[in-house]
């Protein structure tokens, strides 16, 4: 069993390794050249180093969480829920086919100057999810754990069209057992 759930950082890691490897730099001077016209007046000091370690801190969103609200958006997942609750002492394992999730997120980091905000980086950090062999478990109209099976991943991350970052895993074995709240 898992105690901890593995987020979007972890399947997308930005290690130095990965500062080297992942990112465009033409895409980097492309986005720091338009950062620099955007914010007038301020002298832009931060490496792409610097937004990447900041990136690592907003991608800190649960894959598990992605998963259930696509799931709990399916018609057949939805009765399943409703069946639940009206019996809630009944305990219901429901396989899952072979499914994809995509998951859209406008992560962003605000330039402050003097204790003020004076700009707002707005990302679009795009991921798909293709899993396989996975079960939900389902209590009293709430998925309350989650056999995984195999992950396929990859996602992007982009700022108005200038794509930083892009990732694509070999198929992942995911922790066993998650277990919600």
């Amino acid at each position: 069993m898992s105690e901890t759930m593995t987020t979007v950082n972890e399947l997308f890691p930005v290690t130095d390794e990965t500062k080297q490897k992942d990112s465009h730099d033409d895409n980097w001077k492309k986005f720091k050249e338009k950062i620099t016209k955007e914010i007038k007046g301020v002298k832009w000091t931060a490496s792409k180093f610097d937004i990447l370690e900041k990136i690592a801190q907003l991608l800190d969103i649960k894959i598990p969480s992605i998963f259930l609200s696509s799931w709990k958006k399916s018609d057949e997942i939805k009765k399943i829920l409703e069946e639940s609750a009206a019996s809630p002492e009944e305990k219901f394992e429901i396989n899952l086919s072979e499914h994809s999730i995509t998951s859209d997120h406008k992560p962003y980091i605000e330039v402050m100057f003097k204790n003020m905000p004076v700009y707002k980086i707005e990302f679009d950090l795009n991921l798909s999810f293709t899993l396989e062999g996975f079960m939900i478990k389902i209590q009293n109209g709430n998925i309350y754990g989650i056999d995984s099976g195999v992950c396929n991943a990859k996602g992007t991350l982009s700022w108005e069209k200038i794509k930083l970052l892009e990732k694509k895993l070999e198929p992942i074995k995911l922790p066993g057992t998650i277990l919600l709240n």
